[in-house]
């Protein structure tokens, strides 16, 4: 709940510490957090948190907001028998029915289910799973498709990596499984992503913790009109697997030219050897392909043939 209320980066106006007027109180649940009396969300959702009170109040730290939140949560709801999160949205059990909802997102359920299922691993979803699922009358007896929504459908990204490690394959846009060792001390890694279209979300990405062996960690992207994409990153944590290297990036570039400096003082990379002072830019454009070096003045060695590999498509 807190990751759908707040993203996976931490930086949410409602759980900085930093707001105007509400310095040092957080909300982690959103509880309260809606517009009213002239306040915005934001403000009237801090606002409860800084009131003295029922449910630990006033939050003034992450602990007391995150156990404040979740006894609120679990009391009013969980108790009330909206224990799953579509009775919290649509409460069509119990003696309240139609009314007590958690969120005004009409999406909520549906995004926040999403979220949920990444917590499980490939191995928890082959197993059996009990759902709690509401049956209506004269249901049609097949799922009906979501609505189209307006807005742009680019879910699509421009650049994956996780910081300082590298991918296999090498990312493309229209490839959307990734692997990747890290060895067994790695606890966490940083997943970078970028959307092609700025109007796109993405989650998944930021910090994320592994367990030992098979971690997959998806980052959905999505579109302005609401559709989404997924791009898994299969993670292995074993012994003897790559440690992190600060010289590798976490995002790459796809679809568009792409710059490399190779060589240096006594160094060689990308295959030119390079004596005293011969680094050189080499620039591929989306297709890829067979580039020559271009040294810079003064360079001993010129007009070395390297390959550089820059993904295409579209």
């Amino acid at each position: 709940m807190i990751l759908q209320e707040q993203g996976r980066n931490g930086t949410g106006n409602s759980i900085s510490g930093n707001y105007a007027g509400y310095t040092g109180y957080y909300n982690y649940f959103n509880v309260g957090a809606y517009a009213s009396d002239g306040m915005g969300a934001v403000q009237r959702g801090l606002w409860y948190a800084s009131q003295s009170g029922s449910y630990g109040r006033p939050w003034t730290t992450p602990e007391s907001s995150i156990a404040g939140g979740a006894q609120f949560y679990g009391t009013n709801y969980v108790k009330a028998g909206q224990d799953t999160l579509y009775l919290k949205k649509y409460n069509v059990q119990g003696s309240n029915m139609y009314k007590h909802q958690y969120m005004t997102n009409v999406d909520g359920a549906s995004s926040e289910g999403s979220i949920f299922a990444e917590g499980f691993t490939s191995q928890q979803k082959n197993t059996a799973l009990n759902f709690k699922i509401p049956v209506y009358n004269n249901m049609p007896e097949t799922p009906c498709t979501q609505p189209t929504l307006s807005g742009s459908p680019n879910n699509k990204l421009k650049g994956l990596g996780v910081d300082g490690f590298t991918l296999t394959p090498t990312f493309n846009r229209d490839t959307y499984s990734y692997d990747l060792i890290v060895d067994h001390s790695v606890s966490n890694v940083t997943v970078s992503a970028s959307a092609i279209d700025s109007k796109a979300s993405i989650r998944g990405n930021g910090n994320v913790s592994l367990a030992s062996g098979i971690n997959d960690i998806s980052v959905v992207v999505r579109a302005e009109n609401g559709t989404e994409r997924t791009y898994t990153i299969h993670v292995v944590r074993q012994a003897g697997g790559p440690t992190y290297n600060g010289g590798i990036g976490g995002g790459t570039s796809n679809g568009s030219s792409s710059s490399v400096t190779v060589g240096g003082p006594g160094s060689s990379s990308a295959g030119i050897s390079s004596g005293s002072s011969s680094s050189g830019v080499i620039t591929a454009g989306p297709n890829g392909g067979s580039v020559t070096s271009t040294p810079n003045t003064g360079s001993s060695s010129g007009g070395s043939n390297v390959t550089f590999s820059s993904p295409g498509g579209n």
